[in-house]
């Protein structure tokens, strides 16, 4: 079952490397969403 996830991850990875090549500026924005969207989470969460 390890076998399968570690196939799985490295799909993964390999298509985040194709898009980040293939579209950069997009990618990379929509990476930062999901920061920004990540670290507004955890301020809620900690009350702040």
């Amino acid at each position: 079952m390890t076998k399968v996830f570690d196939m799985i991850a490295g799909i993964g990875m390999l298509i985040g490397i194709y898009l980040f090549l293939s579209n950069g500026r997009e990618t990379v924005s929509i990476i930062e969403a999901m920061g920004k969207n990540s670290i507004a989470g955890i301020k809620t969460l900690q009350g702040r």
